[in-house]
């Protein structure tokens, strides 16, 4: 459970860094929207997606007692959802597969660590 903890925080704070490059570039795109408003766009997706997974991640990393959470599983099994849809949308592009494939580990360990760790809990 310590390993996925880890994967968590490290993920965690990849995502957190990441949209604050993609908050940071909007700035810049923003001179160019008459020409390209998708860019624009594009970003503010990004940042808007990779923010509350980002906390999502930082909570399964950070909360020894939110594990169990009904809260937490349901927020894993919606962020589990939702990649899984992006990166069948984006199949052809070889990144977005495989940043997915990163990306679903975090949520998706903990939705299963916490399913099988909560009956064990409550029984004792």
């Amino acid at each position: 459970m310590k390993l996925v903890r880890s994967y968590n925080l490290l993920l965690g704070v990849t995502l957190c860094l990441t949209a604050l490059l993609a908050i940071g570039s909007m700035a810049q795109s923003m001179s160019r929207y008459a020409e390209e408003p998708e860019d624009v766009w594009l970003l503010a997706f990004w940042a808007a997606f990779l923010t509350p997974l980002a906390a999502l991640c930082l909570a399964n990393g950070l909360g020894r007692r939110l594990a169990g959470s009904i809260w937490l599983r349901g927020g894993n099994m919606l962020a589990v959802s939702v990649i899984w849809l992006l990166v069948i949308i984006g199949k052809d592009d070889p990144f977005i597969v495989v940043a997915g494939a990163l990306a679903v580990l975090g949520p998706l360990l903990a939705l299963l660590f916490s399913q099988t760790r909560a009956p064990a809990e409550h029984g004792s």
